[in-house]
């Protein structure tokens, strides 16, 4: 028999031995680059981005100048597709983001790429090599089926999700172990990630101005802020005068919706009292009056006020608003204690 195919097959096996000789193994002690992200879904139906992408990490104290290595895109029974040629520097801590191949869906942007090329990974599995300039493999990552992997592959992926590191610092060179799935979260060497769009905010009810000449209730006008909702404008409201203080600079009265007053109230509610301020004016009604009275409301001695335009009008007590009800004195919020009152009426609840 002849020698000549003992040789061949002594050959093979060693050619065999050799590749079994130099497994794909990243530092496991933190001296070199890493792969950190892997995202395959790029432009896919339901991706989160447009493109694929890879991400690297130096997790040491320099940076580290990749021109040259090369990101070598492998299916998940190990056949390589796309080779891509790095340039750039990994900041020492930092990222480099390397951008891929785009679909046809257009979802969003990656942060500002470090680096492109036309690798297009599969959405759920396949395998990334990191080789140097020297074509030595610095790192390994497969996932989902994939036959070449750092001891087991991570977890399959989806369109909107990408393989990553728990931590990028960290490398046990088993990518089952190092990596799992979530969103994806590109980041280039500036520390660019991309930004959570924010929550929409309800706009505002502008403000329903009262209709002129429209009755409004003591308790709309006082409303349940610091101030009255309805500052600055005309309103008409009506009620009966439970407090008259012509002397100690109040100049104004207490006007209250009647038939209130004889029930405590919690915090939030709005005061059925209010205090109507008449400045130089002299026509000051008598306790227990009803009044309708018109004026602008606003703010006065840090309480809710009235200034009356015209004279106020004086109409005989309701049957159902007795002149008893001058001795309740109104619950007028944001007031502060009167310096010169009624002996009937306690002082206003401040608020």
């Amino acid at each position: 028999m002849s020698p000549h195919p003992h040789r061949v097959l002594v050959v093979a096996t060693t050619l065999t031995l050799a590749a079994a000789a130099t497994p794909a193994l990243a530092a496991v002690d933190g001296s070199n680059v890493v792969i950190s992200e892997v995202y395959g879904g790029g432009g896919n139906s339901r991706s989160v981005f447009t493109s694929d992408f890879v991400e690297l990490y130096n997790p040491t104290s320099a940076p580290v100048d990749v021109t040259g290595w090369q990101i070598r895109q492998q299916s998940a029974a190990g056949n390589t597709g796309t080779t891509h040629t790095l340039t750039g520097v990994v900041p020492a801590g930092g990222h480099l983001l390397i951008q891929g191949a785009a679909g046809t869906n257009s979802p969003a942007p990656l942060p500002t790429p470090d680096d492109a090329g036309t690798f297009n990974f599969s959405g759920t599995q396949a395998s990334a090599v990191l080789v140097d300039a020297a074509g030595v493999t610095v790192d390994l990552l497969g996932w989902g089926s994939a036959v070449n992997v750092e001891t087991a592959p991570a977890p399959a992926t989806t369109n909107a999700t990408s393989v990553q590191r728990l931590d990028p610092a960290v490398d046990t060179d088993d990518n089952s172990a190092d990596f799992h799935v979530a969103a994806p979260t590109p980041t280039n060497s500036g520390g660019q990630a991309p930004v959570d769009p924010e929550e929409p905010v309800d706009p505002v009810d502008p403000e329903v101005p009262v209709e002129p000449g429209a009755t409004v209730s003591i308790a709309e006008i006082q409303g349940t802020g610091t101030a009255t909702p309805l500052a600055g404008q005309t309103v008409t409201t009506e009620g009966v005068v439970t407090g008259v203080y012509e002397e100690g600079g109040r100049n104004g009265f207490y006007l209250q919706t009647p038939g209130t007053g004889g029930q405590a109230q919690t915090a939030g509610d709005a005061s059925h009292g209010i205090f109507v301020y008449l400045g130089n004016r002299s026509d000051y009604p008598r306790i227990g009056d009803s009044l309708i009275v018109t004026g602008q409301a606003g703010e006065h001695y840090d309480m809710t006020h009235r200034s009356p335009r015209r004279s106020p009008s004086r109409t005989p007590p309701s049957p159902r608003s007795p002149r008893s009800s001058s001795s309740t004195c109104p619950r007028v919020t944001r007031s502060v204690r009167p310096t010169n009152r009624c002996s009937s009426c306690p002082p206003a609840p401040t608020r």
